[in-house]
């Protein structure tokens, strides 16, 4: 929660270069990715939980450090970031950093 306001900076001015108050676009961040956020950890489930079922996926636990870890759950992560990160990208852009339309626009259309 910390790092959202730097996040919507860098993205204000990087990414998106958007025009406008920063203050209302990095309000408009967490309205992003919070559910970004509950959206992730639902995937996250249901890839651990699905890719785990299928027997064809049998593969040796990964040594990392003193621990292992289970690929399924790498593979699962994966997943998630993907698609966490096409959700958070088309909020940001139509949502956080949508182009400001003016005055005459609005009143013309």
């Amino acid at each position: 929660m910390l790092s959202v306001p730097f996040g919507a900076w860098t993205l204000k001015y990087y990414a998106f270069q958007s025009g406008g108050p920063y203050l209302p676009q990095a309000l408009r961040s967490y309205v992003i990715y919070l559910p970004a956020q509950l959206l992730s950890s639902a995937l996250l489930l249901l890839f651990a939980r699905l890719f785990t079922s299928w027997s064809a996926l049998s593969l040796s636990p990964l040594a990392v450090g003193e621990r292992t870890v289970d690929p399924i759950i790498l593979i699962a992560q994966l997943c998630t970031i993907f698609f966490a990160t096409i959700v958070s990208y088309i909020g940001h852009k139509y949502f956080t950093f949508r182009p400001q339309s003016s005055k005459s626009e609005r009143h013309t259309a």
